[in-house]
């Protein structure tokens, strides 16, 4: 699903002949968004520890304390982190604390319009294998903020905010730099929505019927 894995199979396998075929992500028409009232972050995804939200909670704690209407909403199912990230966010100051929603599992239409409603989307991750929420927020015009880890930068290009794993300080950094200037928001949305219209099931299935095809 993506250079990065290939030629990790590549690599721990020998393996000669490994093709990519990326996936696809919804196209959506992006709507025009209201001024910004009440800033929202959104993370998507199991809680997972190789999905950084240790890091994501540092970091808010950090942009927090300089704005105080900015809100954090975890959504996705319990994962193999999930204690440790309960025990960060009880950690918070309580007037940070209330400002972190966690969201848990929710059905697909809920989980698209939470991004939609959402000011940036937040992906923490230390390591893809592609990473679906990045294009799926920019493809419904949600400027972007992630890292370097794994195929990533592969696949969002230019059109992300992008940190080194683990680096809360950037992380903080990069998020206050993107909440506090509409224009850099807008240059990135217009960017998201280019990159994530090159990932189509459409592409997706001829790709596949070549790699089939090739076989024959």
């Amino acid at each position: 699903i993506s250079e990065h894995v290939a030629q990790e199979i590549r690599d721990r396998y020998s393996a000669h002949d490994v093709r990519v075929v990326y996936p696809g992500v919804q196209q959506h028409i992006a709507g025009v968004k209201p001024p910004v009232e009440r800033p929202i972050l959104i993370v998507i995804g199991t809680t997972d520890k190789r999905k950084g939200l240790l890091d994501l909670i540092n970091a808010f704690e950090v942009i927090a304390g300089l704005n105080e209407s900015v809100e954090l909403q975890i959504v996705g199912p319990a994962g193999d982190g999930e204690n440790e990230l309960d025990q960060s966010v009880e950690m918070l100051p309580s007037a940070i604390r209330s400002r972190v929603h966690r969201i848990g599992f929710v059905e697909r239409e809920q989980r698209d319009q939470l991004i939609s409603n959402a000011t940036v989307l937040v992906h923490p991750s230390h390591y893809e294998g592609f990473g679906f929420p990045v294009l799926e927020a920019m493809s419904m015009g949600i400027p972007v903020v992630t890292t370097t880890g794994g195929a990533i930068p592969e696949i969002a290009g230019e059109a992300a905010l992008k940190v080194s794993p683990g680096d809360v300080d950037a992380l903080a950094g990069a998020l206050t730099e993107l909440l506090a200037d509409e224009e850099l928001r807008s240059v990135f949305t217009a960017a998201g929505l280019e990159r994530a219209s090159k990932f189509t099931w459409t592409s997706t299935a001829r790709g596949m019927l070549d790699l089939y095809s090739s076989l024959l």
